[in-house]
């Protein structure tokens, strides 16, 4: 009989281990199973945050420096080019002959966005000492349209110049003049008439000679010369691209 109650108890302990041995087999699997799941989110997170990096990444486009210049034609005539660059700086250039313009497809017609190669240091707005060895379309293009940035050129170098007589012909009537009290210019006459320092205030000959063409700020259906505030209006109506409004404050 204790034969029979030993044989017994062996079955029941074997029984009893051969059970703990499966549970710990599963339990490893199913811990085995949760950590490739881990490891899978884990892959799919970093996928998901190498396709944020490559979708954020942006371009930047090349700037003027020594050497090179980016800028937007102003005027063109006898070997001499005015531009305004993509820093704001309006500069005249004096070039030869052997100027390489071959990389022109539309010659220096105003508004053309060009590159300028050269040589030599630019001093303020006179870069006539420079030597300038080609002049080529410009691989950095600006967001206004090539008629409204010829428009655009003339109203600057107008202001620049105190032209009030020049900047006139390209103002549309009745013109908005906003000094702090919103008025209404009626024709070319009473704009000339009026005192030259009460259009072109210094604020507003800072803002809109240091403009960079290249970022021009959209209104309404036209751009921003100069800032938020002062700044002119310059929209395209049926005359083309008119000055419709002078912002001072």
């Amino acid at each position: 009989m204790r034969n029979n109650i030993r044989s017994g108890l062996l079955f029941l302990l074997t029984a009893l281990f051969a059970f703990a041995l499966a549970g710990c087999g599963a339990a490893g699997s199913s811990g085995s199973s949760s950590g490739s799941a881990s490891s899978s989110a884990i892959s799919n997170e970093n996928a998901s945050g190498s396709s944020v990096v490559s979708e954020a990444s942006v371009e930047i486009p090349p700037t003027s420096s020594q050497g090179k210049m980016y800028a937007i034609v102003l005027d063109s005539s006898d070997f001499s080019l005015t531009v305004q660059s993509d820093l704001g700086d309006t500069v005249t250039f004096s070039y030869t002959k052997k100027t390489d313009l071959s990389g022109l497809s539309n010659g220096l017609a105003s508004g053309a966005a060009v590159e300028i190669d050269y040589t030599g240091k630019i001093q303020g707005t006179n870069g006539k000492k420079a030597k300038v060895s080609k002049i080529l379309d410009s691989s950095k293009q600006p967001t206004a349209p090539s008629d409204a940035l010829a428009a655009a050129g003339q109203v600057i170098l107008a202001i620049e110049n105190g032209d009030i007589g020049g900047f006139s012909e390209w103002c549309s009537f009745p013109l908005v003049y906003d000094n702090g009290n919103d008025s209404r210019i009626g024709t070319r006459q009473a704009l000339i008439s009026m005192k030259k320092s009460h259009i072109f205030t210094k604020s507003l000959v800072n803002a809109v000679s240091n403009t960079n063409l290249f970022m021009t700020t959209n209104y309404a259906d036209g751009i921003l010369l100069g800032r938020s505030e002062p700044n002119i209006v310059l929209q395209n109506t049926s005359d083309g691209w008119r000055v419709t409004g002078i912002h001072l404050k």
